[in-house]
């Protein structure tokens, strides 16, 4: 700073920013960031289709892995799964034909317009300087003269209420089989995850024994410290065979058929009273009455639906916690006798029926349990009636050496 500057006690500092925009540098040319493209909005229908084809797949997949239930539960379960499969077909075209409507309606709907054009053709007059400046009042805002509009206003047309009601039970159907395949899921899941794992950690590659009846008669060899795996087996057998009886009743063909018609019909009534003129011949007191009698079916209808829909709910349901009980056993049982083989305990144990049913006869008859038919047994008079018993006995040892020699193969790739 200079002395003159210093001696001055008036001096006042420049305040102002120096603005200075050259610069020794050069500027990169950035290629501006591509905003990504928002995704396509869909409509309820098509979200509804979405889900309705994913719950298709999911049936389908499903279906395919029930063997690996016992055979006494899987018949059931398939019969309910195969009756939702084929009701799916018939919903997803359903609603493809109902978003088809919709397109071919809006593409209506869009050629009708109502164009509002409040132009003015008269020139402003020409405002003088004082009145430009003079500030108009809360009136002359309010009244005056809006700016010419350009508007389009699309008409949209209502939907008649019989088909609301119809794509109502059809959004319906498709919400009730979503809720069904992906709790069922859920319970194959917690059936099949755990009873592989224990069957890798055993040895074991089918199903098809670890099925077989357990005999706990004829079951030798379980140590004491096993006797509680013994004893949750034929328990659990006794339970699962009582459930199994119960499922099938409960849950018959004629029952899956007659819950799925009561909604369907209900809901094909409920449409057409929905479809009534009820604006005809309300000037005569008769005209009147009709109107209030249509009024009043039309509501029992609305709640015979919700009960039907209701119903077929719980009866989903059902079949869902019955099952997910019968596979809860099945699996404490898989893994009790896998836990078995692994102490070299031989659950495939058969007695021999035919040994103990000649020694059980009484009033020389025999009963042969493989064919439920009971004959008499004749004293052997001569030497060929010796021959057919000795034969037949041959050919019941022989059955039961194969039957002894293929559970010891098993056993012995279980040790493997």
């Amino acid at each position: 700073m200079d002395n003159d500057v210093k001696n001055n006690i008036f001096y006042r500092p420049d305040l102002d920013i120096e603005r200075s925009y050259q610069t020794t540098g050069s500027i990169l040319k950035t290629t501006p960031i591509e905003v990504p493209a928002s995704p396509k909005q869909t409509t309820e229908l098509e979200d509804i289709l979405e889900r309705a084809k994913a719950t298709q797949e999911e049936l389908l997949r499903i279906r395919k892995i029930t063997d690996a239930i016992p055979i006494e539960t899987a018949v059931i379960l398939n019969d309910i799964i195969e009756k939702e499969i084929f009701q799916g077909i018939d919903n997803i075209k359903q609603i493809e034909e109902l978003i088809e409507q919709d397109k071919i309606d809006e593409e209506e709907q869009s050629r009708v317009s109502i164009y509002e054009d409040n132009t003015h053709t008269s020139e402003p007059e020409e405002v003088a300087d004082e009145e430009e400046n003079k500030v108009e009042s809360e009136e002359d805002l309010f009244w005056k003269d809006p700016e010419p509009l350009d508007l389009t206003i699309s008409v949209v047309k209502c939907k008649e209420p019989n088909s609301l009601a119809e794509e109502q039970y059809i959004k319906d159907i498709a919400l009730l089989r979503e809720d069904f395949a992906f709790k069922l899921r859920s319970v194959m899941e917690e059936y099949i995850y755990p009873l592989y794992t224990v069957m890798g950690e055993t040895g074991l590659d089918s199903l098809t024994y670890l099925n077989l009846n357990y005999e706990g008669e004829t079951v030798s060899g379980v140590k004491l410290d096993e006797k509680h795996l013994h004893d949750i087996i034929v328990k659990n057998q006794v339970l699962i065979d009582e459930k199994n009886r119960k499922f099938a009743k409960t849950h018959s063909t004629n029952n899956t058929i007659a819950t799925m018609m009561a909604l369907d019909v209900v809901s094909q009534e409920r449409v057409k009273y929905y479809a009534e003129n009820y604006d005809v011949g309300l000037n005569t007191f008769a005209g009147i009455f009709k109107r209030n009698y249509l009024e009043e079916i039309r509501r029992e209808y609305e709640k015979k639906y919700f009960k039907a829909k209701v119903n077929m709910y719980r009866y989903l349901n059902s079949s869902l916690t019955i099952s997910s009980d019968i596979l809860k056993k099945t699996l404490e049982t898989q893994i009790a006798k896998c836990y078995l083989l692994t102490k070299d305990v031989n659950i495939y144990a058969r007695k021999d029926y035919e040994e103990t049913a000649y020694e059980n006869t009484t009033d020389n008859t025999m009963v042969d349990l493989d064919k439920n038919e009971t004959t008499e047994i004749k004293p052997a008079a001569d030497k060929n009636t010796k021959k057919e018993a000795s034969s037949s006995s041959s050919k019941s040892s022989s059955i039961n050496d194969k039957i002894d020699n293929a559970l010891s193969n098993v056993t012995k790739k279980l040790k493997l």
